[in-house]
């Protein structure tokens, strides 16, 4: 049986470039809210098609979560969701509509996000899942613990979540690289 091989080449979108894609027009607007909801969640694409209101709860201490049972894996999770994340949403509704209706995984779908992304100056090759992994990265990024990274993405195995330490290793390395020199 041959090993596999670590895929550690992620792309993933850094904190600005979110900032950059929030702050521009993108062709699609409902795209647009979605795949940065997803930056901002985790959700995969399957599960943003799928998320309903009543999926989206608020807690006790006046924040929102969202629980559903994961398309992938058909395991149950609740993801705590962040201001940000909410205020893409606009007006909260309720019920079992679906909060990002009319999001089709296409081929087209990953054009226009490539051309939203490519046409604000990010050179980066982006398509839909590279939405995960930028929440993956941003979390550990700000010095949230594999673990919990582990459970708010919903991986049955930590070891599926440690390739995003590697590739912050590689950022933190290019990083220093990147650095002036003295001489």
């Amino acid at each position: 049986k041959a090993t596999p091989v670590e895929d550690s080449n992620r792309v993933y979108l850094t904190i600005d470039e979110i900032r950059i894609l929030a702050k521009s027009e993108c062709r699609d607007e409902r795209l647009k809210k979605a795949f940065l909801f997803s930056c901002l969640s985790g959700l995969r694409i399957s599960d943003i098609q799928r998320v309903q209101w009543n999926n989206l709860t608020k807690t006790t201490d006046g924040n929102y979560e969202i629980t559903l049972i994961m398309k992938k894996t058909r395991k149950p999770i609740t993801i705590p969701i962040n201001s940000d994340a909410i205020n893409l949403l606009g007006d909260i509704k309720k019920g079992p509509e679906r909060i990002f209706s009319g999001i089709k995984y296409s081929a087209n779908l990953n054009n226009i996000l490539c051309q939203w992304v490519l046409m604000n100056g990010i050179q980066k090759h982006i398509t839909w899942h590279n939405a995960r992994h930028t929440f993956a990265c941003l979390l550990i990024a700000s010095g949230t613990d594999i673990y919990t990274v582990s459970k708010l993405l919903g991986h049955k195995d930590i070891t599926t979540t440690q390739i995003y330490s590697k590739v912050m290793d590689e950022s933190k390395r290019t990083a220093i690289n990147n650095l002036p020199s003295f001489g």
